[in-house]
């Protein structure tokens, strides 16, 4: 696995965003799914964890290394959806994905995944043996809205994901990554996740300068945990 890419990640206030998203917009190309709406473009995730919070765990235990599992659609009427493998190696990070489609999707949500058994393929079927044996199990939904650019120098992509929302799987029931009427927590009001992603060792010396005018120090924050956290009844889980 080649760990080339490196992710920093940011939480700044509306104001610090409106003025480095001004000096990133003059920089950098708009992305092309923000092409239908300037605001940005809709994301909802849902997340899979063991039995036991295995991914969970590792992200607050502080482990270097460590993977989340999730599958993304853009649309509620999305005929298909991405599965995601996101691994992460101190700021480096691996992301694989597949496209599957909307029937696969609504059996996972569910707990079904004899659909990567089906697939007759090595990779998806090592992955159906770890969903069984480690009894993976959907844990969360989360929504956003990205406004993203892109420079071709280093690979360099710039996110901003706004308006960050939570639903827990075990207070929903039935095609719920479908569902446009959840009724989602918003546990950062008046914050945006800025995330920068790119290839090689540094960050670019322009960026840096765009980013000299705002204070906000580089976290090792994660949607993921900061979901899971809001609706936890296990004490190890608060920490």
């Amino acid at each position: 696995m080649n760990f080339k890419r490196r992710e920093l990640k940011y939480v700044l206030s509306e104001k610090a965003y409106v003025l480095l998203q001004q000096r990133i917009a003059a920089a950098l190309t708009h992305d092309k799914g923000c092409s239908e709406n300037p605001e940005g473009y809709f994301v909802r995730s849902l997340y899979f964890d063991s039995l036991g919070d295995q991914a969970l765990f590792d992200k607050l235990a502080g482990y270097d290394s460590r993977k989340k599992y999730r599958i993304r659609i853009y649309d509620m009427s999305d005929p298909k959806g991405r599965f995601e493998i996101k691994a992460k190696r101190g700021e480096c990070i691996h992301k694989t994905s597949s496209w599957i489609g909307r029937d696969e999707i609504i059996a996972a949500q569910v707990g079904d995944y004899h659909w990567m058994r089906d697939k007759r393929d090595s990779c998806w079927n090592m992955l159906y043996n770890k969903f069984v044996t480690q009894m993976m199990k959907p844990v969360i939904i989360i929504d956003y809205i990205r406004d993203a650019y892109t420079a071709s120098f280093n690979n360099l992509r710039i996110t901003f994901d706004k308006n960050l929302t939570i639903t827990p799987v075990d207070s929903i029931k039935g095609c719920a990554i479908y569902d446009s009427f959840l009724k989602p927590y918003q546990p950062m009001r008046k914050k945006v996740i800025m995330e920068i992603k790119f290839d090689g060792v540094a960050i670019p010396i322009y960026i840096k300068r765009l980013l000299s005018i705002i204070d906000a120090p580089c976290l090792a924050i994660s949607k993921y945990a900061i979901g899971r956290i809001c609706f936890s009844t296990k004490p190890w889980q608060t920490y």
